[in-house]
């Protein structure tokens, strides 16, 4: 049989791997996602800029 010893020891390995695999996967993600997100916004904004330019020329035309 299992002594609690033996139980609590488990239980805070799994609650250390969690953590160490929590910290680990926040920093890989960080990074080459983060400036992957930030391209995609910048060029969705550019596109928004793009469209409210041409929607303001159209808008001027039928003026």
């Amino acid at each position: 049989m299992i002594s609690l010893r033996q139980h609590i020891f488990s239980l805070v390995a799994v609650f250390v791997a969690l953590a160490v695999g929590i910290a680990a996967g926040s920093t890989v993600v960080r990074g080459p996602l983060l400036d992957s997100l930030r391209a995609r916004l910048d060029s969705a904004e550019q596109n928004i800029e793009t469209e409210r330019a041409e929607n303001d020329l159209l808008a001027a035309e039928l003026a």
